[in-house]
């Protein structure tokens, strides 16, 4: 569907952002499951809540889940996972098919996993494939750690591998909920700054259309003119002049 929107040369972008999209999804819908998974069992500590994800994951059909001995699952920055999704849907769906791809393909499975995760220890977590058998590699592996951390998590877990399968594995993508959220937080803070330093400058300022109608007037105008905002969104500016 998104790669039908783009002309042929942008089908690397569409093929990204339809991935983006899946991962969001994903991602809401194991936040969702997870929170009240955990309110119908009644379970309030992280691990708990961590182990009873694989029994569930596997029993919804998102895959059995293998973890690795080395992850470190704290409710801090310092959370960490690597980790297998035994028979993924995503993959399986390609072998059966035949087809073999050239990037890694479970990409539904890396936001409903991190997405319960991250509903289980409260703490902001995104997930990559590092690994996938729709590429002919052994396993479908993960690498699940906080968006600040994850890259650098994912280049030392690519150290381990062969050349050859390093040189199929590119960087993996920072997921678009991760990016919109970077966005709108510094979006937040630019209009936080700007509406404080608006609203209380002590020079009169407004805001107003092409044909002069104030839109927003800050409280030295509103000082100066001796009308509230409500009131001079009623007046033409070059009345109040």
């Amino acid at each position: 569907m998104v790669t039908a929107l783009y002309e042929n040369d942008h089908l690397k972008e569409a093929t990204k952002i339809a991935r983006q999209i899946l991962f969001d999804l994903a991602h809401s819908i194991g936040k969702q499951d997870a929170r009240e998974f955990h309110q119908k069992l009644n379970l309030t500590n992280p691990m708990e809540k961590l182990s009873v994800g694989p029994i569930h994951f596997s029993h919804t059909g998102w895959a059995f889940v293998d973890i690795s001995p080395e992850s470190n699952p704290s409710p801090d920055d310092n959370f960490f996972l690597v980790y297998d999704h035994i028979y993924s849907f995503e993959a399986e769906a390609w072998i059966k098919e035949n087809k073999k791809s050239d990037f890694c393909v479970c990409v539904m499975n890396a936001g409903y996993s991190s997405g319960w995760c991250e509903e289980s220890f409260g703490v902001p977590l995104v997930a990559s494939e590092l690994i996938c058998k729709a590429k002919g590699d052994e396993a479908c592996r993960f690498v699940m750690a906080p968006p600040s951390r994850i890259e650098d998590h994912i280049t030392k877990e690519l150290a381990h591998y062969k050349p050859e399968q390093r040189a199929t594995n590119r960087q993996p993508e920072v997921p678009a909920l991760l990016q919109w959220k970077q966005r709108g937080d510094a979006l937040r803070e630019s209009e936080d700054k700007f509406r404080s330093a608006f609203e209380f400058s002590a020079i009169d300022m407004a805001m107003v259309t092409l044909d002069g109608i104030c839109l927003r007037a800050n409280n030295s105008f509103c000082k100066i003119t001796g009308y509230s905002n409500d009131e001079l969104k009623k007046i033409p500016l070059k009345e109040i002049y």
